[in-house]
């Protein structure tokens, strides 16, 4: 008998927003960050695309959502392929790409020109994380710098594209971490991160599984989604012990709260 593995998604029926900025994606991010318990829920105001976001008086940027893995990206490595074992483990990918172990909340901004390459590579975007929360060079904005983002979110402007090249993540990490005197190991921590660093906290980058063959490549990506999200819904930071057979497992995709346009 196949081992049951329960993943939850947030409901999109009649709904017009992204996945990881629906109503309920951000009600879970509330509900599972403990980092966010005191946040709350609006609709958003620095809007790039529409949808939900978190707001807390102490951080004046609306925490919103974003996609930890790249379809685009990991699509590019599987074009042309014949092998059935490959093409069907991208079709689990696929299915469990918008379940919450794929999301994860960020500010407001932060995913502007963030990255190396035109795909969504999140890799580069916790490199680039780790790279400020340890820079030696403080603060990470100028005093004038917040300023405009601060005048920006008073006027309800937006935070997207044509304002910052990474200002508002600079923001985010001073305001949520510098200042709070937390550090990389606690961002990693308070995102459930712990599948996508090393044993020395240094992220591992998603161009070195290119050199893995197709099938161990996205095989490797469902586990750290599936094993993400077991510690988030378990609020634990331990090991999680799945085997790489997935195929032994039956994998169940469920909603986690019930959409008001049902």
């Amino acid at each position: 008998m196949s081992k049951k593995i329960i993943l939850f998604e947030p409901s999109n029926v009649g709904e017009k927003f992204e996945y990881e900025v629906t109503e309920q994606a951000v009600k879970y991010y509330q509900e599972y960050y403990p980092i966010l318990h005191k946040f709350e829920s609006i609709e958003r105001r620095q809007m790039t695309t529409p949808g939900f976001a978190l707001k807390s008086n102490d951080i004046k940027i609306d925490i919103v959502g974003d996609v930890l893995t790249s379809i685009k990206h990991i699509g590019k490595t599987i074009n042309g392929s014949d092998d059935k074992k490959v093409k069907d483990r991208f079709d689990l990918l696929k299915r469990i790409y918008h379940c919450y172990g794929n999301l994860i909340p960020c500010a407001e901004g932060v995913n502007t020109k963030w990255g190396a390459t035109k795909t969504d590579i999140y890799d580069k975007k916790l490199e680039d994380v780790k790279k400020y929360i340890e820079m030696k060079n403080r603060p990470l904005c100028k005093d004038n710098e917040v300023k405009e983002i601060e005048k920006r979110i008073e006027k309800g402007e937006k935070l997207g594209r044509g304002f910052c090249d990474k200002l508002c993540l600079r923001y985010w990490l001073q305001k949520s971490y510098v200042d709070k005197n937390k550090n990389w190991c606690d961002f990693v921590n308070d995102f459930y991160l712990q599948d996508f660093v090393d044993e020395k906290y240094n992220v591992i980058e998603f161009e070195k599984l290119d050199n893995k063959n197709q099938l161990d490549l996205i095989t490797e990506l469902c586990v750290k989604i599936i094993k993400r999200e077991y510690r988030i819904e378990k609020r634990k930071y331990d090991f999680y012990d799945l085997e790489k057979n997935i195929d032994e497992y039956d994998i169940v995709l469920e909603k986690k709260y019930k959409s008001k346009n049902k």
